[in-house]
């Protein structure tokens, strides 16, 4: 599919936890002995000319003329045992640079060696005007030279070493200290020369850190972006940018996609339309979110071969947090009279087959909790012909219910959950109905001729492949199939 920019799933989310500012990996880490290094080096990302008469106030220097700004520095080291790992990409916060990653205030191994050292290619980055990354200074002799007014200054800021100490979590206050805190306050001052100048609010809007983030996943094939503090949205926004994926989901055919999910709104209401009108764009059709209510739980139909299909989908949550907080954009699958509206109309607009997707379960469990059991057996009760569900990152069983078929979790499928055998299994259905305009059924129904379960591997924290006889064999018999193919009897 292309570049996998970035994965925050399994493997960013366990780096991301591992990372808190001012640690470093622990002492007791075998990593000792000489540093295996495949190549190494530096590069620029982005930048644009900036063409100027104020560059210069030195009688030595020319004062017009043309710079490059705003570019992002990498500096770059590459194991000899990088295996399959993937390239990580380390970003700084607030007010410091790539040294952030680099040795600890008191000598310790910091995490771009630590990394390095488990296999892992690791490129460090210097955020643009910060650093090795050059800042557009300009404007500043523009108001020192008398051609601008002194409100033209670029907005730049220092954090002193007070407000720092509680911004860095070091205390509540200086100098008060958070009992058990594990900074090494023997080596604060080394911490301290780390501090520059931020030009955050003097730069362009995007952050030229963002796009020059997105090119460099691109560069690479892929990489995991791992951010800190300030620069925590960046991965996001970086990810956002990178459109060139949606090319495969066209390629392979996806129609209709369903937004329902417990992470629909970790980009805010904002991120979520966004998604939406990209998706518009490119001709696909999606549900389960929407302005409001009514719009999640709006059906949609596609017909294919002369049958129409519908589908409506909800989640358990809109966010990460268990289904505790509610809100007018997500369908969630407890609003049994919304499912059953949405069904009727599917029914009144001639759909001949209705699937009903979900987003729910317990993760890393092979059968269904009680809340999947109640939307899928409620969906079926309602009118919907078969019922498909994902989250919890496991296959689980299937079951048929007044003869209709439910598969409660596909398990994964492009995703980068490589530290376990079923978090890197998952399953596809291919479904085959009677075309209504071929067969004897009333022209209002279709029904299911056969279903075939294919069983997939995913390698390379994100690609799934078709498994081989063994490994298919061994998923089938982990959810409870006698074999890859469902035959109904009617």
């Amino acid at each position: 599919m292309g570049s996998w920019l970035p994965k925050f799933g399994a493997l960013a989310a366990k780096l991301m936890a591992m990372l808190m500012f001012g640690t470093a990996a622990s002492a007791e880490t075998p990593l000792q002995g000489p540093l295996m290094i495949e190549k190494q080096g530096s590069f620029f990302m982005g930048g644009r000319e900036v063409q100027a008469d104020t560059l210069s106030t030195l009688p030595a220097y020319a004062p017009s003329g043309t710079v490059t700004v705003d570019q992002v520095y990498v500096r770059y080291q590459v194991p000899t045992n990088t295996g399959q790992h993937p390239n990580l990409v380390l970003i700084h916060g607030c007010c410091l640079t790539g040294k952030t990653w680099e040795t600890t205030p008191d000598g310790r191994m910091g995490w771009d060696e630590y990394f390095i050292r488990k296999g892992f290619p690791t490129y460090v980055i210097d955020q643009a005007g910060r650093g090795r990354s050059a800042t557009n200074i300009a404007p500043i002799n523009a108001v020192k030279m008398g051609k601008a007014s002194p409100d033209q200054l670029p907005t730049v800021f220092a954090a002193g070493h007070e407000p720092a100490w509680a911004i860095f979590r070091f205390g509540p206050e200086h100098p008060k200290v958070f009992p058990g805190m594990q900074f090494p306050l023997d080596a604060q001052d080394e911490f301290w020369k780390q501090m520059v100048p931020d030009w955050l609010n003097a730069l362009p809007s995007p952050n030229p850190t963002i796009p020059a983030l997105s090119e460099l996943a691109i560069r690479l094939g892929g990489a995991v972006l791992i951010s800190h503090s300030q620069s925590g949205v960046f991965p996001f926004r970086a990810a956002a940018m990178n459109t060139r994926d949606i090319a495969g989901l066209k390629a392979y055919n996806f129609k209709v996609l369903n937004l329902a999910n417990n992470h629909a709104l970790d980009q805010g209401i904002n991120g979520l339309r966004r998604t939406q009108e990209f998706l518009n764009q490119h001709g696909f059709t999606h549900l389960g979110v929407g302005d409001n209510l009514e719009q999640a739980w709006q059906p949609k139909i596609i017909t294919v071969k002369g049958v129409k299909i519908g589908f409506v989908g909800a989640s358990y949550a809109s966010i990460n947090d268990g289904g505790v907080a509610r809100n007018e954009y997500v369908a969630r699958i407890e609003d049994k009279e919304r499912l059953k509206k949405a069904i009727d109309q599917l029914r009144a607009e001639g759909a001949d087959f209705i699937v009903a997707t979900m987003h729910a379960g317990v993760e890393y469990t092979r059968r269904p909790h009680q809340p999947q059991i109640d939307f899928a057996r409620n969906a079926i009760d309602f009118g919907a012909d078969i019922v498909i569900g994902a989250h919890p990152h496991w296959a689980q069983i299937f079951e048929t219910y007044k003869g209709k078929y439910i598969f409660y979790s596909l398990g994964n499928f492009i995703f980068d959950q490589e530290w376990s055998r079923d978090t890197k299994e998952g399953l596809a259905l291919k479904i085959t109905l009677y075309n209504r305009k071929s067969s004897a059924l009333p022209a209002s129904d279709a029904r299911v001729e056969q279903i075939e379960l294919i069983p997939v591997i995913i390698e390379n924290y994100s690609t799934p492949r078709p498994a081989t006889e063994t490994e298919a064999q061994q998923i089938l018999k982990k959810i409870g199939a006698g074999g890859k193919f469902i035959k109904p009897q009617y």
